[in-house]
């Protein structure tokens, strides 16, 4: 299995609580910083990944259309 991957900035009430989330189930992951104060999460590539424009996404998730989802 490949290694998680959470899109978002680490400022974020919501990539914390997936981060949180991760650590207390020892999930092993990597934070790709996503800019959203430059749009970044805005940017076509982010767009491919993410059509909600929610943040955090993890890869390889499923898309539950809403960040909220992710942790219930």
């Amino acid at each position: 299995m490949s290694k998680l991957v959470v899109y978002g900035t680490p400022v974020s009430t919501y990539v914390r609580t997936v981060r949180l989330l991760l650590e207390e189930i020892a999930v092993d992951y990597t934070l790709h910083r996503v800019d959203i104060l430059n749009g970044e999460n805005k940017s076509a590539e982010y767009l491919a990944k993410n059509p909600f424009v929610d943040t955090p996404r993890p890869k390889g998730a499923r898309i539950l259309g809403s960040t909220s989802r992710l942790a219930r």
